[in-house]
């Protein structure tokens, strides 16, 4: 059972693109890789796909997030497509902060939604 859990914790943090030794460290810390993993089968009940940037961004919104209920607004932006950079991340995630009772609208105005810099 065991063996098989810790699989299973394995494959889905590697599904986000992150490297053997990030995926030990991760899994020290149970709150994160469980919130990682929960948010890798959302993505498959949503049947979107995990590329390489759409998994760093997982990554960087569970680590960097500090008030959870804010974490299905600004996920459901970055598994929508609406949020693609570090940049519009971390402009979402001081909207949050700044603004405890949240407004989609105002949120994708705030990090850029729609919004390509060249």
């Amino acid at each position: 059972w065991y063996q098989r859990r810790v699989r299973g914790n394995m494959s889905a943090l590697s599904r986000l693109g992150l490297s053997d030794a990030k995926i030990k460290d991760t899994e020290k810390n149970a709150t994160l890789s469980s919130t990682l993993q929960n948010m890798v089968r959302q993505a498959d009940e949503r049947n979107v796909e995990i590329d390489k940037n759409v998994g760093t961004l997982i990554y960087n919104l569970a680590t960097k997030l500090k008030k959870q209920e804010h974490l299905p607004v600004i996920y459901d932006l970055v598994l929508q497509r609406k949020v693609v950079n570090d940049m519009q991340l971390v402009a979402a995630l001081e909207y949050v902060k700044s603004n405890p009772k949240c407004e989609v609208g105002r949120l994708e105005d705030a990090c850029g939604v729609g919004v390509t810099v060249t």
